[in-house]
């Protein structure tokens, strides 16, 4: 599998990889960590171009269509607006819980945030309104909807149109919310484990799911129906559908609280399955740590990953891997 795919290390960080995202034109990515700064990176030529320094370990951030504003949430309860463009911060939202979770909306008139209670009590997700040609962090939410901390979302998407929300929770549910009004409209168990992750696919039609219980699963966005199941022998933390091509990617490893004596021991090498047959087709040893993160180039045949030691590597992948997903 390795003579199918090279791979560039990159390294600015020494803490574990929160978050990868691209920017929609695919010439940056930005990468968020436990260390409490944001990196903007050069996808060609592998340098960092800009710093945006927060405080906490950022959990994730999005940016708008126009990569003008990067949107983040830290451990230390902040939701932050940046100026990509300016390079500076715009203003904050404080939260009285941890904020886990961001997601501007499609059309970028609405945020989310999904935060997690420090009192053991509901967590909950709150809805903005967001005015892009403003930019501004409104400091009041439109809605918030509780959810119990057993029920609680890791990770939530908008969905059609905006009319839903969808959370991949701590208990192995996949649940549906109704933006207008917060009531739970659908949920299913599809895992024995916490969901990590949630990708949707390019047409929005299914998305993927990384779960503890060492499997990743495409799910119909409609029914909530388990279409394909992808099993491994390791915890995942991540999963991502190639926007081109029949190929999945999934990574996890030991978990942070385990200790590997060897790379192999900890799983973390990255796997490759065949999205329609669901089979293993590969895997390629580039960390050496439990791998976060992953994100797909928005038009080329490559991927950046992200892992617990803070390495970062960017995975050129064959054209013919692509496109027969077949080694």
């Amino acid at each position: 599998m390795t003579e199918r795919i090279k791979t560039k290390k990159l390294q600015e960080y020494e803490r574990s990889i929160t978050y990868i995202k691209f920017r929609k034109d695919g010439e940056r990515f930005f990468t968020a960590s436990w260390i409490p700064k944001i990196l903007e990176w050069d996808f060609e030529t592998g340098q960092v171009l800009q710093e945006f320094n927060d405080r906490g370990r950022i959990n994730e951030f999005d940016l708008t269509k126009n990569h003008k504003y990067l949107i983040t949430v830290s451990a230390v309860r902040n939701c932050t607006l940046w100026n990509t463009f300016k390079g500076e911060q715009v203003n904050q939202i404080k939260f009285d819980d941890i904020p886990i979770s961001v997601k501007f909306s499609y059309g970028e008139k609405l945020f989310m945030v999904a935060t997690r209670s420090i009192h053991r009590k509901a967590s909950k997700i709150h809805i903005f309104k967001f005015d892009p040609t403003i930019g501004v962090l409104p400091q009041d939410s439109l809605k918030v909807i509780e959810v119990p901390e057993k029920k609680r979302p890791t990770s939530v998407r908008w969905g059609n149109l905006n009319k839903t929300i969808i959370g991949g929770c701590v208990d192995g549910y996949v649940r549906v919310w109704k933006v207008s009004n917060g009531e739970l409209v659908k949920e299913k168990c599809v895992h024995e484990d916490i969901i990590t992750s949630i990708s949707f696919s390019a047409d929005h039609t299914h998305f993927i799911t990384a779960s503890a219980d060492c499997t990743a699963k495409i799910i119909d966005e409609k029914t909530l129906d388990i279409l394909k199941v992808y099993e491994s022998d390791r915890s995942l933390n991540t999963a991502e559908i190639c926007p081109r091509g029949n190929l999945v990617v999934c990574a996890g490893g030991q978990r942070s609280e385990q200790v590997a004596q060897s790379a192999d021991e900890g799983k973390f090498t990255i796997l490759y399955f065949d999205k329609i047959q669901g089979e293993l087709i590969g895997s390629t040893q580039t960390h050496y740590s439990s791998v976060h993160s992953i994100a797909f180039h928005p038009t080329e045949n490559s991927f950046i990953s992200g892992c617990h030691q803070g390495d970062i590597s960017i995975h050129y992948l064959d054209n013919e891997l692509i496109q027969n997903s077949l080694l």
